[in-house]
């Protein structure tokens, strides 16, 4: 049983000096996971994009100990609503998304902003939760900012039965993390 799991993919040569810095609290870490990390070797096959259909089978090995995009720091970012330009996506133009993002903590904080997806419904099987876009922002200590997001049809668009890209109509519901 382990609290946290510090990863780094193919560090370089001043990978160790990076890694105690971070293990010591002289800089926030920033990475963010680019995995889904399994709670056992049986969930392997548990992809952050899997199907809303794909469902653990109650065990205790099923699932995910951290999920795809999940990152920790030694301060705790606290996330404003997300705000909408509109309610709803025309077929042509843009929709904004923004986001304010505070940094309450005594160290500058270089976080990466990620904007989720989840279609309601699809003719098919949509995904529990689509990475749309991402924003990289650098927070002074103390400081906020104003993430935003342009958001247009053709984000959401997938490969349909008919064999070409299809964007359907529906609900879709967004967050940040």
């Amino acid at each position: 049983q382990v609290n946290a799991v510090l990863q780094s993919f193919l560090p370089g040569p001043h990978g160790g000096a990076a890694l105690a810095d971070a293990l010591v609290g002289t800089f926030e870490p920033s990475g963010r996971l680019p995995i889904s990390w399994p709670t056992a070797a049986s969930s392997l096959l548990y992809p952050h994009w899997h199907a809303v259909t794909q469902q653990c089978d109650g065990s205790p090995n099923c699932g995910v100990a951290w999920p795809f995009g999940h990152g920790l720091s030694y301060s705790r970012l606290q996330y404003g609503p997300l705000l909408l330009s509109s309610g709803a996506l025309p077929r042509t133009g843009a929709v904004n998304a923004s986001v304010a993002v505070s940094n309450p903590s005594s160290l500058a904080l270089n976080h990466t902003v990620l904007l989720f997806a989840a279609a309601d419904f699809r003719r098919v099987i949509p995904e529990a939760q689509q990475l749309k876009a991402f924003r990289r922002v650098l927070l002074p200590a103390g400081s906020s900012v104003e993430v935003s997001f342009t958001l247009r049809a053709d984000d959401f668009r997938y490969w349909g039965l008919e064999e070409r890209w299809v964007v359907e109509g529906g609900n879709v519901s967004l967050w940040c993390d």
